[in-house]
């Protein structure tokens, strides 16, 4: 979940009522992916071909709730700033149903939700998941370019790379050897993930709406064992993507990242 404005009722209103389909089909890039191409609204942003290397396909990485704890951090401001004061009982990130987090506080605005992403109280405690620092540990990653696409505003994309910076080095691991670019889509895209050039590459998002457009090889919904608007594709959205896999935690993408490189690896 990231700090985004219409999105959800942008892609809502454009969905179809189809049935959702997993593809249990492989990663290989001479797959052909049945996913319709995404119209062509913006100019397509590619990678930076000096520092990627063609003959690895590239990961294109979301941050907030897939490498960062984005939500259970904002849940736990909402706790503190807006439930205790009013001596309301306690929410967990369990609860979460909605980007808005009305599910964990009803009277909360969009503006409010905003505020609480550029705080200070939120950067004082969001912190990288020690899943992903596990999963970079393992080498995997280095199977592949990874490349960061994020929503957002300008003032937090320097953030959120200086906290993925400095927690690499923490655990003894380098930004640079891992992540090859950064792509921060805002409102100018109208936050449409799709402007970024994805072919052959694998996404992985948790939020389905995200996932839709994007020309991307294959698509990973990280669920993070939660059933929101947001990432359930058997809701509101029923868009098919023949090329979707939906995990709930780490493992399960090594496992898809693992298999993949070693079946398909050039």
């Amino acid at each position: 979940m990231e700090n985004i404005n219409n999105t959800y009722n942008n892609t809502h209103n454009n969905t179809h009522n189809n049935t959702h389909k997993t593809n249990k089909n492989s990663l290989s890039r001479s797959h052909e992916s049945q996913t319709p191409q995404p119209p062509n609204k913006f100019k397509k942003f590619s990678l930076k071909p000096n520092l990627n290397n063609p003959k690895k396909q590239t990961i294109f990485w979301d941050l907030d709730d897939v490498v960062f704890n984005s939500t259970e951090v904002v849940v736990d401001i909402i706790n503190k700033n807006f439930r205790e004061p009013k001596h309301l009982s306690p929410r967990s990130i369990q609860d979460v149903k909605d980007w808005g987090y009305k599910s964990i506080y009803a009277p909360l605005t969009q503006n409010q939700v905003h505020e609480i992403f550029k705080s200070q109280q939120f950067w004082d405690s969001i912190q990288v998941k020690q899943d992903f620092l596990n999963l970079a540990k393992s080498g995997v990653l280095s199977h592949y370019n990874n490349v960061i696409v994020t929503a957002g505003v300008n003032e937090t994309f320097t953030k959120k790379k200086a906290l993925l910076q400095r927690t690499l080095e923490d655990n003894n691991l380098s930004y640079d050897k891992i992540f090859s670019d950064f792509f921060g889509i805002t409102d100018i895209h109208n936050f449409d993930k799709s402007v970024v050039d994805m072919r052959d590459g694998i996404q992985i998002d948790d939020a389905y709406f995200n996932l839709i457009d994007t020309n991307a090889r294959c698509k990973i919904l990280l669920k993070n064992y939660m059933e929101t608007v947001s990432n359930n594709s058997f809701g509101d959205y029923k868009e098919i993507l023949d090329n979707l896999y939906e995990v709930n935690n780490f493992a399960e993408i090594h496992q898809i990242l693992e298999f993949n490189y070693t079946d398909f690896k050039l």
